[in-house]
């Protein structure tokens, strides 16, 4: 019986030993014979399994186990995973399923917390961002993508994104995609090109903002250009105005009133400022009219006094005109009072007697500007129509007086005929 036993025991540790080898030095295999490392764990087409914690459940790790890859497993619903070194944790991933990279208390499902180089207008970006897309090929038009999906309460779905790719020798480019309505696909809705323009509704913006459609400003929006102070205006300095142009670019390096059309097929229009006042300047369509700059007109100017030329570049009023002006109907305030003061008691009216020995030595009526007056001056229209007015009434009470005088020669007329006969 005991040699039976002694048999048994000797068989089994003969099949133990021939699938496990613990030598006292280099590799040790559990299930192999052949270790190719220091540890190498094998049993049939199953790889590496690792259990720790109070109960087999609890905390795991899967290699190859029933072909499904890696799997790490806590069962905790207090702990996380955590990827520690000297400096403290790298990774971590809370119960939540919040993920954290250079934080362990991620307050979103993605949280990274770190910095990288500075970037501005004067120090060039030369190092990688906290977050880097590299489409890892040197060919033109290439780039990455960030998207965004979306959908509603009817199952439909949609996606937006940010695209940035190559442009060939030129730089790089990145466009904003939306879509709409939920159709298939998503479509540039602004661009920001090499230079730094920005397009809205176009993805070849050709300025620092350009908008293929319409621009609103809220009650609170503006729209604001700076200008730089020159001491003249119309000459050749540059960079002298902000403007606003319609079909129209102004290089600074060329006269100040010159302008190229980015159409040459229509007209070209400008509005402009400066420390003297605002100016509109138009040129018309002239067809195949060259890509070169072209001198436009001034039409109308609002000075920096609030005097509004049209046609002039020199207001001496509130509106000066220089030119003929058609309207429906004119309302002129009285700087001057109505002449009814004609016809009060205390008004001296003159004789027709010194009328005419006025007329006799100036040439003109009474308080009536001399023809060389109103051509060299011009004529307020306000003041003459009063002027106008008490010649009126003047001549009213003249020919009232001389109704007087006719009627009395009448009845002296008709007593000395009955007296006659």
């Amino acid at each position: 019986m005991k040699k039976s036993l002694f048999i048994l025991f000797v068989s089994i540790s003969i099949h133990v030993s021939a699938q496990n080898t613990f030598p006292s030095s280099g590799n040790v295999g559990v299930g192999t014979m052949t270790p190719s490392s220091t540890l190498e764990l094998k049993k049939g087409g199953q790889g590496i399994k690792f259990l720790t914690g109070t109960n087999t459940s609890g905390y795991s790790l899967n290699i190859g186990i029933n072909d499904d890859g890696i799997n790490f497993k806590n069962n905790s619903t207090v702990r996380g995973f955590n990827f520690i070194n000297e400096q403290g944790n790298l990774i971590s991933i809370l119960p939540n399923g919040n993920f954290g990279i250079g934080t362990n208390n991620p307050k979103a499902k993605l949280q990274i917390s770190g910095r990288s180089s500075n970037w501005d207008e004067i120090t060039q970006g030369l190092s990688t961002g906290t977050i880097h897309l590299d489409p890892n090929n040197t060919s033109n038009h290439f780039g990455n993508a960030i998207t965004f999906g979306a959908s509603d309460t009817s199952n439909k779905n949609a996606q937006a994104g940010i695209y940035v790719r190559s442009d060939g020798n030129y730089g790089t480019k990145m466009y904003f995609s939306t879509t709409d309505s939920y159709a298939t696909g998503s479509k540039t809705a602004m661009s920001i090109d090499h230079k730094g323009n920005i397009g809205i509704g176009t993805a070849n913006p050709l300025a620092k903002f350009h908008t293929e459609g319409q621009a609103r400003f809220g009650t609170s929006g503006v729209l604001t250009a700076d200008w730089t102070y020159q001491t003249n205006w119309g000459g050749s300095s540059n960079k002298w105005a902000g403007y606003i142009g319609f079909n129209a670019s102004r290089n600074n390096e060329d006269t100040k009133d010159h302008y190229k059309g980015t159409n040459k097929y229509t007209s070209k229009g400008v509005f402009e400022g400066s420390n003297y006042g605002f100016r509109w300047l138009y040129r018309n369509h002239n067809n195949h009219d060259s890509d070169e700059q072209h001198q436009l007109t001034e039409f109308m100017r609002l000075a920096n006094n609030g005097n509004l030329g049209i046609g002039t570049t020199a207001p001496d009023s509130k509106l000066t005109v220089k030119g003929k002006i058609h309207a429906e109907e004119v309302k002129i305030d009285l700087s001057v009072p109505a002449p009814d003061y004609v016809f009060k008691k205390e008004y001296h009216l003159l004789t027709i007697a010194e009328v005419q020995q006025h007329i006799a030595i100036k040439g003109h009526l009474p308080n009536i500007p001399s023809a060389t007056e109103m051509e060299k001056n011009g004529v307020e229209l306000g003041i003459m129509n009063m002027k106008l007015l008490e010649k009126i009434e003047e001549l009213t009470l003249y020919t009232i007086d001389q109704e007087q005088r006719i009627k009395d020669l009448e009845e002296k007329l008709t007593l000395l005929l009955q007296t006659k006969d």
